[in-house]
């Protein structure tokens, strides 16, 4: 499954949630040298429990990532009401 996410990079903590029907992210890593890409990959996969790869937007705010995990699972973890 792909989804796309907003990401806040150099935030606080770690948080996924979900703003306007849209999927977001905020990371502790800053936007230099791919640490945040990698904290973004590394967060999810632990959160959905399966691999999860950024497949677009590796420069970009919004990345589209891909799993395997069910639209469900996604859901839940960004504590969307709607996809």
């Amino acid at each position: 499954m792909r989804f796309v996410v907003r990401v806040m990079p150099n935030a606080k903590q770690t948080a996924f949630f979900s703003r306007n029907g849209a999927f977001c992210a905020r990371l502790k890593a800053k936007p230099l040298e791919g640490k945040a890409n990698r904290e973004l990959e590394d967060a999810l996969s632990e959160a959905l429990g399966k691999k999860v790869k950024i497949v677009r937007g590796a420069k970009s705010r919004e990345k589209t990532c891909e799993t395997e995990a069910t639209e469900d699972d996604v859901k839940k973890t960004f504590g969307a009401v709607r996809f």
